[in-house]
């Protein structure tokens, strides 16, 4: 689309603007009406301008102060550190020479008890998450990214949109967008652990513990709590501190970093 902007407007920066303000993305999920949202939320930017780090998010561009910026670590440091997962409940490392893209990864435990990989199920626009994951007590909504960087913006994005929904269905006691849920896994020939449809949501009767898991991007895989500045990307600095905080208005939320082999 941008570069479609730029054959049709060449460098008039207005022009190319007001275009894109029109540009609307529709999200069709099977024979329901598309969801329209603008196409200008759908980008994300880091750059440097007069020596000063800036970002875009939601059509706002941000000038980040270096103070702000020191906060930013420092606060997500403190996610990382505080709200951290058990490494038992995502005990496979992530093998990039093996398992390329996230989708491969997440099949990896397709097999296992106790999991159910509900990743590309999408109901009425939203994706639960990309692996389940129960034991007695818990059901963990586990939502997977390779990379600390600014794609954590879509990966924050998709949690929050998937806390709030799911908070609407166990509110209302409407659970048909739970089992749309398990009837696609089922669809999917994906193991369900042998669960009926009404044992499924009766899983959602546990605690409920949202779970951003991501894994380092850089050739060495160092733990990103601890090198906070080898990671420069602000958007994600930002977008876990935010998802954080929004995200526990519903329900608790953990972080993860998945082991690289």
């Amino acid at each position: 689309m941008l570069n479609y902007a730029y054959e049709k407007f060449g460098n008039d920066a207005f022009k190319i603007k007001v275009f894109l303000n029109g540009v609307k993305v529709l999200s069709y999920t099977g024979k329901t009406n598309p969801l329209t949202s603008a196409f200008m939320y759908y980008l994300n930017a880091e750059i440097h301008y007069q020596g000063k780090p800036m970002f875009l998010i939601d059509t706002k561009w941000y000038e980040l102060k270096e103070l702000f910026v020191k906060d930013m670590m420092s606060q997500a440091q403190r996610v990382l550190k505080a709200f951290p997962l058990p490494s038992s409940v995502l005990s496979i490392p992530w093998d990039k020479n093996l398992i390329a893209e996230e989708g491969d990864y997440n099949l990896e435990y397709d097999i296992l008890p106790g999991y159910i990989v509900a990743d590309t199920v999408i109901i009425d626009g939203v994706e639960l998450c990309d692996i389940i994951h129960y034991d007695n007590e818990n059901i963990y909504l586990i939502h997977v990214k390779y990379g600390f960087d600014a794609k954590m913006r879509d990966l924050t994005n998709q949690i929050l949109i998937s806390a709030r929904r799911l908070n609407e269905t166990l509110s209302s006691g409407d659970y048909n967008f739970l089992k749309k849920v398990y009837h696609q896994i089922v669809g999917l020939s994906r193991d369900v652990d042998g669960l009926t449809v009404d044992d499924f949501i009766g899983l959602f009767s546990k605690n409920i513990i949202y779970v951003l898991a991501m894994s380092s991007q850089l050739k060495h895989d160092l733990k990103i709590e601890d090198n906070i500045a080898k990671y420069t990307s602000n958007i994600a600095r930002f977008s876990l501190i935010t998802c954080s905080t929004d995200v526990r208005g519903f329900y608790e939320m953990l972080t993860y970093q998945i082991p690289r082999v």
